[in-house]
């Protein structure tokens, strides 16, 4: 609305402009006695003071803009995932070095230019800022388990072969059909059975992050879907190769699987209850899941490549 407010004052301070230069240019026309009165117009310096007044306001818009992109772009880069943002991450948290000409003192279309040149980097800015907001809501920070961590990532002892073996992931131990959430905003790239993991979901967050959630009982979502931070995705179980009732939780940056310990920086969902295991099976038989043949979904999401 204030964008809107700004460009109409603009504008009508500029159709101003034009009348006083066409006037002074054509000069003066004696007036007949059966016309009407003219006006004076304004001159050009009371124009220009007009003006000045514009872009001061829009000025103190973009600091305002700028400080709001500023912070979103430090929460992306936070210390503690500094060195897990992806390549595409990084991107988005670049500074940007681009400053405004300093206001011309009288020139009233040297104003007007520079007016122009700050509504489009306002709109700009609002591009930035609604980018940073999306990336916020895509990393996954929200724990997806409300349970306790019995296993991180890391070489370990595997607890059925004996064998040390790398731990890709972290695992939550939980009562067996607790939801389980999304960790951020993405869309569905698989949602069935994988070897070892039993029935999963993964989810393609965009930028460069993918997560993975095995070992459920059920799944709640189907490949293609669009999910939000929070959204229940499945139900804690101990399918494939499992000792008990858990969440097997990855997140992946650029294809590459990492400690998700430093991601999970939100509480998890507080749930009011577990849900019975005949829930699940209702959900199974109303085909809300992929069980037996696993299917996947290679894309990206269209607003985050």
């Amino acid at each position: 609305m204030k964008r809107s407010v700004l460009r109409y004052t603009v504008a009508a301070l500029l159709s101003i402009v034009t009348a006083v230069v066409l006037f002074h240019a054509l000069g003066r026309t004696p007036a007949r006695a059966s016309s009407p009165a003219v006006l004076p117009l304004p001159p050009l310096a009371v124009i220009a003071d007009s003006l000045r007044s514009v872009s001061s306001a829009l000025d103190n818009r973009i600091r305002l803009l700028r400080h709001e992109d500023a912070s979103l772009g430090a929460r992306i880069a936070m210390p503690v995932l500094s060195s897990a943002l992806s390549a595409n991450a990084r991107l988005f948290v670049e500074p940007n070095g681009n400053e405004l000409p300093v206001t011309p003192r009288s020139d009233a279309f040297e104003l007007n230019n520079r007016i122009e040149r700050q509504q489009s980097y306002i709109d700009a800015l609002n591009t930035a800022i609604e980018r940073h907001r999306e990336m916020l809501n895509a990393l996954p920070t929200l724990t997806p388990c409300n349970g306790v961590f019995t296993s991180g990532f890391g070489v370990r002892v595997h607890p059925i072969s004996g064998v040390e073996k790398m731990h890709t992931g972290v695992d939550i131990a939980a009562p067996r059909g607790r939801p389980i959430h999304a960790s951020g905003d993405g869309v569905v790239s698989f949602a069935g059975v994988r070897h070892g993991y039993g029935n999963v979901v993964e989810i393609d967050h965009g930028y460069g992050y993918h997560t993975l959630y095995g070992h459920a009982s059920a799944l709640l979502v189907n490949v293609g879907d669009t999910v939000r931070r929070g959204d229940p995705i499945a139900l804690v179980g101990s399918t494939g190769a499992s000792t008990g009732p858990h969440c097997h939780y990855e997140v992946m940056v650029d294809d590459t699987r990492v400690d998700p310990a430093p991601f999970l920086l939100v509480a998890p969902v507080a749930d009011p209850e577990t849900l019975a295991p005949q829930h699940a099976t209702s959900n199974a038989a109303k085909g809300r899941h992929a069980h037996g043949k696993g299917t996947s979904r290679s894309g990206r999401h269209h607003r985050r490549r």
